[in-house]
């Protein structure tokens, strides 16, 4: 992993606590009640698919550019791809502007107030290594309290992002949610993959009544 911490008025770095294929990666105990951001960044993980499916995958993220691109080749290669991970856990507390900021990751999704508070519309900025990304396809997936299987839930609200990087989306519910934009362009290495692609994501909780 690159970087593993949690986040409140005392930072805290988890890396070296963490186990690769380990369930529980780390234990701690907030200072106080106002919010923590859990971040997690993974290294780069090769990956190669057949070239339909790969394209199926560009088609389903709503990765336009890279299509394009591929459909314009004189032959038509698998993907060799490398994918990172760039995630986020909001715990909630009383303070949104422990949410409403940028912790620095390569893909970052930053709301504009606390989503767990909204519980309506609400708007996210996404920031590709420091800056706004625009045209980006942001997702989100709710699973309610009263579902047995996240797996079989597909997305229920989607937006891509203006020019200044911004989406909204209707995020109405309970339970448990999971917003998400991939982001890919060429690698910075040919030789090892054609590909690199970030998976920024946000998660949360909204409490509600355990059907």
């Amino acid at each position: 992993m690159v970087r593993f911490t949690f986040e409140d008025a005392r930072p805290v770095d988890l890396a070296p606590v963490g186990v690769n294929g380990e369930t529980v990666w780390a234990r701690i105990t907030p200072v106080d009640t106002l919010g923590a951001v859990v971040c997690y960044e993974s290294n780069g993980t090769y990956i190669e698919l057949p070239a339909a499916d790969f394209d199926r995958y560009l088609a389903l993220e709503g990765l336009t550019g890279p299509l394009s691109f591929r459909g314009k080749l004189a032959t038509h290669p698998p993907g060799r791809e490398l994918y990172r991970r760039s995630c986020k856990t909001w715990i909630a507390g009383g303070d949104p502007r422990r949410v409403t900021r940028s912790y620095g990751l390569p893909l970052d999704l930053v709301p504009d107030v606390d989503p767990v508070a909204a519980k309506a519309r609400v708007g996210f900025h996404v920031l590709y290594e420091g800056k706004p990304l625009a045209g980006a396809l942001v997702r989100a997936w709710r699973r309610p309290w009263n579902a047995a299987d996240s797996d079989s839930l597909g997305p229920v609200a989607a937006a891509r992002t203006d020019a200044r990087g911004q989406a909204t989306l209707d995020l109405r519910g309970d339970g448990r949610w999971l917003i998400a934009c991939v982001h890919m362009v060429p690698s910075p290495d040919p030789a090892i993959a054609d590909w690199q692609s970030t998976w920024g994501s946000l998660t949360f909780t909204r409490s509600g009544t355990k059907r």
